[in-house]
């Protein structure tokens, strides 16, 4: 393959629409055109999958992801750059008593300070279950030899882009085009969107790792995906 891939891991499909063609589009602009923007759509949050399946060492489940990303398109591990792992924080770092029972609350409810469930049990056990694994992957440098970052929003992508804690599944994706159309001919206004939501806590990766694990960070509005974003203007 003559262009190398940067492999983004995403949830679902509103990262891919909210990121891919801007995404492109800045890398075009930086003259990279030996490079290529690849969104792999994994359905879910595998940091928070704690089914037997997902039992094991979470950068074999990467490598896992990675492998049948590469069987699928047809190319080898070398035609890869780097893979880009995006996720969402969902509170994962908070306090167990912080999460608060709601019996009333058929789903999960996010403010920035408790996490309102019917199940607390079931979440705090998903916390700590994310919580180590984020911790891994965020000491991760290389998966299959491969460069590997991983990079948050907090709590969600819907409240980093829109300031929406609590985005109803239906209206996702319409938020995902919309925020594509407002910066997909503004790659300037994009880049200073990340600027802006880094300043309440600009630091160097490790240390945005280390800022979100505090207190009630990973419910409240940060990212640390400006490190990727800034540096392509």
């Amino acid at each position: 393959m003559s262009k190398k891939v940067i492999l983004f891991i995403v949830e679902g499909i509103t990262e891919e629409i909210s990121f891919a063609l801007i995404l492109n589009k800045l890398s075009t602009q930086k003259n990279l055109m030996g490079e290529i923007i690849n969104f792999n759509i994994v359905n879910g949050d595998v940091t928070s999958n704690n089914s037997k399946k997902f039992q094991q060492n979470i950068k074999a489940e990467i490598g896992k992801i990675i492998k049948s990303y590469l069987i699928k398109n047809h190319i080898n591990k070398n035609d890869i750059k780097l893979i880009v792992h995006l996720t969402d924080m969902d509170g994962a770092y908070i306090n167990a008593e912080n999460v608060i029972s709601d019996s009333n609350n058929c789903n999960i409810h996010y403010d920035e300070k408790n996490i309102y469930t019917a199940n607390p049990q079931k979440i705090i056990e998903r916390n700590s279950f994310k919580s180590s694994n984020l911790n891994e992957l965020s000491r991760t440098s290389k998966i299959m030899g491969i460069d590997y970052k991983i990079y948050y929003f907090s709590c969600n992508l819907e409240h980093v882009l829109h300031g929406i804690q609590n985005a109803d599944e239906s209206n996702k994706s319409k938020l995902a085009n919309e925020f594509e159309n407002k910066y997909k001919d503004d790659l300037k206004g994009f880049v200073e969107f990340f600027k802006s939501i880094a300043e309440d806590c600009e630091h160097d990766y490790d240390n945005t790792w280390n800022f979100i694990k505090e207190n009630c960070n990973s419910l409240k509005r940060h990212c640390n995906f400006y490190l990727y974003v800034i540096p392509l203007l």
